[in-house]
């Protein structure tokens, strides 16, 4: 019988320093996680999420669904974000409603959705509350912020959702990185393994936004604006074709050519667009820079004199 020949020093050798190697990649990882959760929380908001690349829009809110979210060290305290049976945050308003209501919808991403603030103190919330307390006691503000909408998504939400629900005004919200490609379209190439992981680990998420941010920052400035020219086409569009009324509001400037220039884009189509006001970046948090509480109060009384 041949008896196996051992592998020589040499390999064994290798092979040691590949292992450790291997297990140094592997505590590193979890000690990244760990320190991440540490830092930002428990990674909750991608549990409230699904996602289907063959409709529109393909991404969406799971209805009835909840989490519990933590924020940055003590900034953000554990919060509850819940999800109504219609697919959105806030007090569940079905589609039909009176003639005497005056429904205001705001569309847009993590930034209107506002993490790590309680239910009723996200700012669509609050400028519900200043409008009521405004005199407009007929008013209603539905929520529809989708974390990590891009542009052509908010257009989305706007048309197959919102409009559903019969609005007399609708506000869409922009953001600058909303030139980041479809969520649906870089998750089915990446499978669903990737949306899972990148639910529930921050380092998947992190490698998710990287592949991204590539992509965005390889857009150049001609494509920008002929992004923005669409969505404001389509955005008229709606308003020739379901007699409703939009403004747009913007955190962030997504052309970086200045709030009066896409403002200017905005206007040729009577579309009123409102920038992040200066005096409320005190409200944001390490967190991605969304709003606190204050913020999103602030934030909500700031719209309120807009359409007051």
């Amino acid at each position: 019988m041949n008896k196996r020949k051992k592998p020589s020093k040499n390999v064994r050798s290798k092979r040691r320093i590949a292992l450790r190697i291997a297990f140094g990649l592997l505590a590193a990882i979890i000690c990244g996680e760990v320190l991440l959760r540490f830092v930002l929380g428990n990674c909750a908001l991608g549990r409230l999420m699904e996602f289907d690349s063959s409709q529109k829009p393909c991404v969406e809110l799971i209805p009835n669904s909840s989490v519990e979210h933590t924020g940055v060290f003590t900034k953000i305290p554990n919060v509850t974000h819940s999800i109504n049976k219609y697919g959105y945050r806030g007090k569940a308003r079905g589609p039909e409603k009176s003639g005497d209501i005056f429904r205001v919808i705001i569309v847009g991403d993590s930034f209107t959705f506002c993490p790590g603030v309680e239910d009723g103190a996200d700012y669509p919330s609050r400028l519900e509350y200043y409008l009521r307390r405004s005199g407009k006691t007929d008013a209603q503000v539905l929520n529809f912020g989708v974390p990590g909408l891009n542009l052509e998504e908010v257009g989305e939400h706007i048309r197959f959702r919102a409009l559903e629900f019969h609005p007399d005004l609708v506000i869409a919200q922009i953001a600058g990185n909303d030139f980041d490609p479809s969520m649906c379209v870089s998750l089915s190439l990446r499978r669903r393994a990737t949306e899972t992981l990148a639910a529930y680990s921050y380092l998947a998420r992190a490698l998710f936004i990287f592949s991204v941010r590539r992509y965005e920052d390889a857009a150049s400035h001609d494509e920008r604006v002929a992004r923005v020219r669409r969505f404001i086409d389509d955005l008229s569009g709606m308003i020739a074709e379901a007699d409703v009324a939009i403004m747009a509001i913007g955190f962030g400037d997504p052309l970086e050519l200045g709030d009066d220039f896409i403002g200017r884009i905005f206007a040729r189509r009577n579309i009123p667009y409102f920038p992040f006001p200066k005096s409320a970046e005190q409200y944001l948090t390490l967190d991605v820079g969304h709003l606190t509480v204050e913020g999103c109060d602030q934030y909500g009384r700031f719209l309120a004199n807009r359409l007051n």
